[in-house]
């Protein structure tokens, strides 16, 4: 997937999360490989698809109304 592809998902997942929980978790099979591993905030990894929806549908009950505004996106090179 090329760095502009990357980024054009990342635009769409945020669209979506921004719709409110129906659509995020909706959008999640779309927009993530079945092993990804998510670094949250927590110090504590997120892995697997099945935790992620689970973790944001935690999320969203805790936060209903959050909305996220996507200033850059990195994409380019390895890290």
């Amino acid at each position: 997937m090329s760095a502009r592809e990357i980024k054009a998902l990342c635009h769409h997942f945020i669209e979506e999360f921004n719709k409110g929980k129906l659509a995020a978790m909706a959008v999640l099979d779309e927009t993530n490989a079945t092993n990804i591993v998510y670094h949250n905030g927590t110090g504590e990894d997120v892995r697997g698809l099945k935790e992620i929806k689970k973790f944001f549908s935690d999320f969203f009950s805790a936060f209903p109304d959050v909305h996220v505004t996507l200033d850059d996106v990195v994409a380019e090179g390895d890290a």
